[in-house]
């Protein structure tokens, strides 16, 4: 047998000893277990609604029982997370699969620590990628050990684990961790040299739950039953909500030096990433994912009603969208009331073509920020990124867009709608006349069961009829006019009519309601958590905080990261 067949069939059997043993260790630890509520499900406790019905009013829960701390647990990476870790200990690690890619979307937000599933061709990834990256990586590494390739030494070999265990664990290596990689890359060398022991190395690291999962420990505190996060998963924490990325050095030193035990020091180093060129990447990950416009570039429309929306005016439109988004979190006020009442929008030349907007001159393939002319276009929800992934292929869809800003925006509850359901074909009146898909829609849904839910949705989808299948501002439907009034329902404060959705946007942006419902989406997505019965309790402050501090969105991550509730845990016994 060759030395390099044997360094190959080494390498694979012993990472794949790794692997197996490293998922069935990560399968008995602490996951959390402080919801056991059906992926999607809508959390609304306190927000004005009970579990009742859709929209039934209700003061929610009355009290706190027991700890409103989330449980010791470990949670995997998602798949961005998995890829940013890799890429920032890796720049060369080739091209990557997406493991985790399906049971991203198994849950409202892919942060969430109850969906992942371990399963074949989740292992399978895993491996592949992490052959993948050994051999991409491998001159790198050892451009960084030249020490390897004159003697490896066990001193060099020891250095080449800590560090690269230190990147990729997101925390320095206990002894008993270095020393089973250090007697792995010795095994690897004897048999097959020090090439094979660096791949081997790299593969076990990258299949340790070590790697794949953040651990939110913590250790005991002096109250009973409670643990303190550690400065390391503190580090974590920080960095991955806002750059959903590791730590970067100035983070992942103090941590090193226990610097992370205030909420003053918590602030400094948020703010800090926040401010950084990666800072507002965490953030637009929600966005993407609450918006649900990660898919968008694969939304297609019927091509002879809309021959401009092909995949390059997609891909330059959900980039405008991004940039909006990052320009109002940039701006002086980083609010939930910008981001659904702004007037300025970040545009490339294809969008504006969709659009029809063909009064704005020399715009910027990397995009360039105009003052929405349209009357009734503000905020971000008027973007045709939002209305189109809201659509269907030939014509709007009134339900799905209020669906969306009832249940998400309002956490209004609206229970899913019975398997058989099918959107309404567009059709004539009775004595042939045409109708708008409203006057459609209204007659369908009007009767009998669909009352009930319909009546909130549907109300809140029509001031948005203005705007056609792809964002497009039109005047009229089927060739009669839009009527573009509806009104809220089931939201409490700002329940009433509206005229427009202009109008609707700015009620729903100076709302507590809109606030509240927002600042537990956000801490869904960061915490990594579904509904459960202690979701309302554990973030009563973080909304009173936010309302307080007028919705800016920057201090509403800032606060949750500092806050009790998500630094100190319940142990699990």
């Amino acid at each position: 047998m060759s030395r390099q067949h044997k360094s190959s069939t080494l390498a694979s059997a012993l990472a794949s000893a790794v692997l197996l043993g490293s998922l069935a260790a990560g399968c008995t630890g602490n996951i959390d277990q402080g919801s056991a509520s059906a992926p999607g499900s809508s959390g609304v406790g306190g927000s004005g609604t009970s579990p009742g019905g859709p929209g039934a009013g209700g003061a929610g829960m009355s009290a706190c029982v027991g700890s409103t701390r989330l449980a010791q647990r470990i949670r995997p990476l998602n798949s961005a997370q998995y890829g940013n870790t890799i890429r920032a200990v890796f720049p060369d690690a080739g091209q990557l699969r997406s493991p985790f890619e399906v049971s991203d979307r198994s849950a409202e937000f892919s942060t969430n620590a109850n969906l992942r599933r371990f399963d074949f061709d989740t292992s399978l990834g895993i491996m592949t990628n992490g052959q993948t990256v050994a051999e991409a990586s491998l001159a790198q590494i050892k451009a960084s050990f030249a020490c390897l390739a004159q003697s490896a030494d066990s001193n060099c070999s020891s250095e080449l684990v800590k560090t690269l265990g230190r990147s990729l664990y997101r925390a320095p290596l206990s002894a008993d961790q270095a020393t089973k990689l250090s007697n792995l890359f010795e095994a690897g060398n004897k048999l097959a040299g020090p090439d094979a022991a660096i791949k081997l190395v790299v593969r076990a690291l990258l299949s340790s739950p070590l790697f794949l999962f953040h651990r939110e420990l913590g250790q005991p505190s002096a109250e009973s039953g409670s643990a303190n996060l550690t400065a390391h998963e503190i580090a974590n924490a920080i960095s991955f909500a806002v750059t959903n990325a590791p730590p970067d050095a100035l983070l992942s030193q103090a941590a090193d030096a226990g610097e992370l035990s205030t909420p003053a020091k918590i602030r400094e180093h948020a703010l800090r990433l926040l401010g950084g060129e990666r800072g507002l990447t965490g953030l637009q990950a929600f966005m993407t994912e609450f918006f649900r416009t990660r898919d968008f570039v694969k939304n297609d429309k019927d091509k002879t009603l809309f021959p401009l929306f092909d995949s390059e005016t997609r891909s330059q439109a959900l980039a405008d969208f991004a940039d909006t988004i990052a320009g109002v979190l940039r701006s002086s006020e980083p609010t939930l009331a910008s981001l659904l009442t702004t007037r300025k929008f970040v545009v490339r030349p294809r969008t504006a073509a969709l659009l029809g907007w063909s009064d704005l001159q020399n715009l910027s393939p990397d995009g360039s920020t105009v003052e929405a002319s349209e009357q009734g276009r503000a905020g971000i929800l008027t973007h045709p990124v939002f209305l189109a992934n809201f659509a269907h292929a030939n014509e709007t869809n009134p339900v799905a867009r209020g669906h969306f800003v009832t249940s998400n925006v309002l956490c209004v509850d609206i229970p899913p709608p019975p398997q058989a359901v099918k959107f309404p074909e567009r059709t004539n009146a009775n004595d042939g006349s045409p109708r708008t898909l409203r006057q459609v829609l209204q007659s369908e849904h009007s009767m009998g069961t669909c009352a009930g839910c319909h009546q909130f949705m549907d109300p809140v989808g029509y001031p948005f009829e203005v705007f056609d299948a792809v964002g497009k501002l039109r005047s009229t439907d089927n060739g009669l006019p839009i009527d573009a009034s509806g009104s809220i329902s089931g939201a409490g404060e700002i329940d009433g009519p509206v005229a427009s959705a202009q109008e609707m946007l700015g009620k729903i942006a100076g709302s507590a309601r809109a606030q509240d419902c927002f600042a537990e989406r956000v801490y869904k997505y960061v915490a990594g958590v579904d509904a459960s019965p202690t979701l309302e309790c554990s973030t009563s402050s973080l909304k009173s905080r936010f309302r307080e501090q007028q919705g800016n969105v920057l201090e509403l991550v800032v606060g949750l990261l500092q806050s009790p509730e998500f630094l100190a845990r319940e142990v699990v016994p």
